[in-house]
């Protein structure tokens, strides 16, 4: 509250006679300033009043901001909570879905055996009576009861490249990719093939998966070979960012680009079971193998011109995988 200050006023009279009255300097500065200094005291007043309303309204936004925040905590706990058990879920069913697997196809295989050698057994004890038709019987029997074992064979592979595999160690390419070669010595003498293997990089991977891959991969080519005695080239390129490229080439009938997809999937066949034989699944374990060293896996060819299967893969693993 302002001072009170009672006007003051001087008193002047002139030669005349006449009188007047003027108001001091002092007063007319002290009216002057009360009303700067009531202004200002309004004017604060009213932002102070505007200054607790805005915090008032910032107070609210924000405990309402806190409350909308802790909801949607809840929710995302709730939700991560959720995909934890459906993830365990799965892999529960998986591990399921491929112990299945591995019991069934290796309790399969003993009717089967069963199933061949009763029917070597009637061909031999009944050979004196049995006519054409009745050993072409006996042929397709024997013929479906070996395709059910080689799918059986390869399903157990599968289940193998599925499963959790070994601890990833150092190996040598060239070395693993000879030994695959190896097991096909016999063919590459019969079709006077050849199989070069250049210098590979060393990597950290499952070496007996690694090395059924080069079996598939040489197996596959040596398939599909043409007229020609088959050639194979397997070469590898490191980069600098770790990444190891494998590629394994042929002279092979080759096949049409738009089947490069679908001859990974499990049981497609780009021809018959009378012109080649096998599963179809060979190339689906090759899949599954480079994926479970967090790779890769693409074809590229064209008909009559061979293929090049380029397979990629890290040097070095994540051990926080525990693949």
């Amino acid at each position: 509250m302002l001072p009170t200050l009672v006007p003051l006023f001087i008193r002047f009279l002139t030669i005349g006679g006449a009188v007047y009255y003027a108001m001091s300097a002092m007063t007319l500065f002290y009216i002057v300033l009360t009303s700067i200094i009531a202004r200002r005291i309004n004017i604060t007043n009213r932002s102070l009043v505007e200054l607790k309303e805005h915090f008032s309204r910032v107070a609210e936004e924000g405990a309402a901001s806190a409350l909308r925040l802790q909801e949607r905590t809840a929710e995302l706990s709730i939700s991560n909570k959720a995909l934890m058990e459906y993830a365990e879920k799965l892999q529960r069913l998986n591990e399921e879905l491929q112990d299945f697997t591995f019991v069934a196809s290796h309790d399969l295989q003993e009717p089967l055996r069963k199933i061949q050698t009763f029917c070597d057994m009637a061909r031999m004890r009944c050979a004196p009576v049995l006519d054409s038709t009745s050993n072409d019987y006996l042929d397709r029997i024997v013929n479906s009861a070996n395709r059910m074992r080689q799918l059986l064979k390869d399903l157990l592979q599968f289940s193998f490249a599925a499963s959790r595999a070994e601890p990833h160690k150092a190996i040598d390419l060239v070395k693993i990719a000879r030994e695959a070669a190896d097991v096909f010595e016999d063919t590459i003498k019969e079709t006077g093939g050849l199989i070069e293997i250049e210098t590979m990089p060393t990597i950290e991977a499952d070496e007996a998966q690694i090395l059924r891959l080069f079996q598939n991969l040489i197996g596959n080519a040596l398939k599909f070979r043409g007229e020609e005695p088959p050639r194979i080239e397997i070469y590898a390129k490191q980069d600098r960012q770790g990444i190891c490229e494998i590629f394994v080439k042929d002279n092979g009938i080759g096949f049409d680009r738009h089947f490069s997809e679908r001859i990974f999937k499990p049981f497609q066949r780009l021809h018959t079971n009378r012109e080649y034989e096998g599963t179809g699944i060979g190339l689906t374990i090759c899949r599954k193998i480079v994926e479970r060293h967090g790779g890769s896996i693409r074809a590229e060819s064209e008909p009559g011109k061979g293929a090049i299967f380029i397979v990629t893969l890290p040097v070095k693993q994540d051990r926080r995988e525990g693949i």
